[in-house]
């Protein structure tokens, strides 16, 4: 593979590249437990872009009894208060957000609580924050052009619980390549290249796969114990400009 020729996943429903097999998923016995309860809800954010430019930004906070919907259509409003905040929780209610559910699904379904159709959607980033300390969000935005299955980006970093931290870099276009670790050498140039486009072969990135699912195939292919991680965010960005993103604890 040349250098400027980047890694390229085959397709499914979606650009999905090979999964763990599942007796290796079961034998990492890493799949996180939590159960989604929208009392539990303490942070809550969402932000909703459409083709069109029209602009939905919710701001939910329980422990502060504060939440917040601003909307832009051309000109700007906001809305807060205690009737802002029984809506949201309405809308918290008829949502889960959760570890297990693809993010197609947990997407569709926010879309059809608030009305919009899918066709124009553009972007969207869902965060959760639960009173127990427990983090989950995804972010996703539309592809622009022909349909393309290479990543041009990706950004990984895993955080552990002994505050160590590893970063991933890969930028296609600029082709510029870093891999930094705290507990070995890090790695530039080629070797990283090498090394995050066999993470990106071995892991499912798609929008039919869970958080869970992704982040088990995502420790197991860099050989990471689930039990020292702490939390990890990754963000990928196709050739046609599609990007998907997830993070957890």
């Amino acid at each position: 593979m040349d250098a400027d020729e980047g890694v390229q996943v085959e397709l499914n429903e979606d650009k999905t590249n090979g999964p763990p097999q599942d007796e290796d998923k079961a034998e990492a016995g890493i799949e996180p437990t939590f159960k989604y309860d929208s009392e539990e809800v303490n942070l809550f954010e969402l932000q909703i872009e459409l083709l069109s430019n029209e602009e939905w930004s919710y701001e939910f906070n329980r422990s502060n009894q504060k939440a917040k919907i601003e909307h832009e259509n051309g000109a700007e409003s906001e809305k807060s208060g205690e009737e802002v905040f029984s809506k949201i929780e309405e809308l918290l209610s008829s949502i889960q957000i959760d570890y297990e559910r693809s993010i197609n699904d947990m997407m569709s379904q926010i879309l059809d609580y608030l009305n919009i159709s899918r066709d124009d959607l553009k972007e969207i980033d869902v965060y959760i924050e639960t009173s127990n300390d427990q983090i989950l969000g995804f972010e996703y935005q539309a592809p622009s052009g022909s349909e393309s299955t290479t990543i041009n980006e990706l950004d990984l970093e895993i955080r552990f619980v002994s505050n160590e931290k590893w970063d991933y870099e890969y930028d296609l276009r600029e082709q510029e390549f870093k891999i930094e670790y705290h507990n070995r050498d890090n790695l530039n140039g080629q070797d990283a290249q090498k090394e995050v486009e066999r993470i990106i072969s071995a892991v499912n990135i798609d929008l039919d796969q869970s958080i869970g699912s992704m982040r088990e195939s995502l420790l197991l292919a860099i050989d990471a114990d689930a039990s020292n991680v702490d939390a990890w965010e990754f963000e990928v960005e196709y050739e046609d400009q599609m990007r998907i993103g997830v993070k957890s604890n």
